[in-house]
C-alpha cells in the first residue's frame, strides 16, 4: 500500500464516521490526514535511516490507527487550537494531551 492509498483509506474512513456533522469539511480532513502522516514520518526518522520509498510503505502501515486518531483530534480540535477543555451551555469537555496518540511510534536507529 503507498502511502498516498493508505491517505485515501484514512480519509475515506473518517469521512464515513464524519459526514453526518453539518461543519463537515473534507478539504480540512484531508489536510489533518496530510499532516498526521508527515509528522509520523518525521518520528520515525525513515529520512536519516535512509529508508527507501518501499520500506516506508511497508513501515508506515504498521501506525494506521496512530494516523487516524491524530487526523481525527486535529480535525476536532480545528477552530479550539490549543485548549484543554472547553465549556459552552452548560456542556464541558476536556481533552486530553495530543502527545498521548503518538504512543507507540518510535524513532529507527541503527546499531553501531
Amino acid at each position: 500500500m503507498t502511502v498516498d492509498e493508505l491517505k485515501d483509506e484514512i480519509v475515506d474512513s473518517l469521512t464515513v464516521e464524519l459526514e453526518d456533522d453539518p461543519d463537515f469539511n473534507e478539504d480540512i480532513l484531508i489536510e489533518k490526514v496530510d499532516n498526521a502522516v508527515n509528522e509520523v514520518m518525521l518520528m520515525r526518522r525513515y529520512a536519516r535511516a535512509k529508508y527507501s520509498d518501499a520500506q516506508i510503505e511497508s513501515d508506515i502501515v504498521n501506525y494506521r490507527s496512530n494516523i487516524r486518531n491524530i487526523s481525527l483530534y486535529d480535525y476536532n480540535q480545528s477552530g479550539m487550537d490549543f485548549q484543554t477543555n472547553h465549556q459552552e451551555n452548560g456542556t464541558n469537555r476536556s481533552y486530553m494531551s495530543r502527545h498521548r496518540l503518538f504512543n507507540g511510534i518510535t524513532p529507527i536507529a541503527k546499531v553501531l
